[in-house]
């Protein structure tokens, strides 16, 4: 989530000099440019891809776009200002206004956007364990999206409130110590707890279901394979007419076209399923040191360790790092997006498109050739057919 931003007022007591060596600053340095030029290059990326391609835009896609503008916009809003703030000994430039805006905003675009991976995990059950249900609409989603702004935004309002300038410096104004231990467990739970109980239940409800279809249709069609073998064999002596052979080619080329598109729809299920998981993965390891040490540092005194400043930079960049991770995640994943990128980039370096495949070679090749099978067949006993009853005709003329 965002850098606990409160941890600025425990590192104004470390002097940056004594803290940060010079190979942890060009570290530094280079991890924030890193971070910054992958996360708007790839955030960017996913953006252009759903709004400007009209096969991409359903209402899953839009939750996916949604957490691609939050991710854009956190490390966006938090690198550069960290950065001079760092190199200022933390005196605050920005001026009073700003002190209660910039980081407020970082902490609603990262709460929003664990509560959209949320949302994703939800879409993604009811895909799965009701495909029969109608899916979430596009009025729906986006109410979804307004929603978990409004609660983002009423719950940063408390933060923007105790947000001051106290001399040089921004920090928290609180009546009481207390009252910010509990807002801090609220927001933990808000940003990281309660979203990734939520993912973890539905993602393993949804995979349950999923695996266990994929074993009982694999059960299924061998056994029915297997009465059809015997079946087979028990009239193999027996003939049976031209017409009667005709339905059951088709009957038989119908039934694997409806196999091989539930097998291509569970398939690209489970690859959606896998993507959003690899997500909820990266999001738990890159969020939870941040979290674990704004705990600590609200409920003890650690602020005065010489390396707490080291070790506040180090959470912040595990931090900005989820929003790199996530592009990367939906390119390797998924090969709509692949596509989407590789046309970016060959629209941006002026190439053109020699070769366009849009559908699978491999199954386009196994229908035809079944239909090309079925259809030679036809035309055969079509010919056989014909000449055995145009013969006796001749004959009687």
């Amino acid at each position: 989530m965002a850098a606990n931003d409160s941890l600025f007022n425990a590192t104004t007591h470390a002097t940056p000099e004594v803290e940060q060596s010079k190979d942890f600053w060009v570290i530094k340095i280079v991890f924030y440019c890193i971070i910054l030029l992958g996360s708007s290059l790839g955030n960017s990326l996913v953006i252009y891809i759903i709004a400007s391609n009209v096969r991409m835009r359903t209402p899953s896609n839009y939750l996916i776009m949604n957490l691609a503008v939050c991710d854009f916009v956190t490390p966006v809003l938090s690198i550069p200002f960290d950065f001079v703030l760092e190199e200022h000994k933390y005196v605050w430039i920005y001026g009073a206004s700003m002190c209660k805006i910039l980081w407020p905003l970082t902490t609603l675009s990262s709460t929003s956007a664990a509560l959209t991976l949320a949302a994703i995990s939800l879409d993604r059950y009811r895909v799965i364990m009701h495909p029969f249900k109608a899916r979430l609409t596009m009025v729906k989603i986006k109410c979804i999206i307004v929603g978990t702004y409004l609660f983002c935004l009423l719950m940063v309002t408390p933060y923007s409130y105790v947000l001051g300038l106290k001399g040089n410096e921004c920090g928290e104004i609180w009546p009481d110590i207390s009252y910010k231990k509990y807002y801090t467990l609220s927001l933990f739970s808000v940003q990281y707890c309660l979203p990734l109980t939520f993912m973890i239940v539905m993602y393993s409800l949804a995979l349950k279901n999923l695996y266990t279809t994929t074993d009982k249709t694999s059960t299924r069609k061998a056994e029915k394979e297997q009465a059809e073998m015997s079946s087979a064999s028990r009239h193999s002596s027996t003939s049976a007419e031209p017409k009667l052979k005709k339905v059951s080619s088709t009957v038989r080329l119908v039934r694997k076209l409806s196999s091989t598109v539930r097998r291509g729809t569970t398939e690209a299920n489970k690859r959606a399923t896998k993507m959003f998981l690899a997500i909820v993965v990266v999001f738990t390891i890159c969020m939870f040191p941040n979290q674990a040490l704004w705990l600590w540092a609200d409920f003890s005194n650690v602020a005065d360790s010489p390396n707490f400043l080291k070790a506040v930079i180090v959470c912040w960049l595990f931090t900005y790092s989820n929003s790199v991770c996530n592009p990367v995640i939906y390119a390797v994943f998924s090969r709509d997006f692949r596509r989407g990128f590789k046309r970016a980039f060959k629209k941006a370096f002026c190439l053109r498109h020699r070769h366009r495949r849009v559908f699978n070679p491999d199954l386009v090749a196994t229908l035809t050739t079944e239909l090309k099978s079925v259809a030679g067949t036809d035309i055969e006993r079509r010919k056989r057919k014909k000449g055995s009853v145009e013969a006796p005709k001749l004959y009687l003329l």
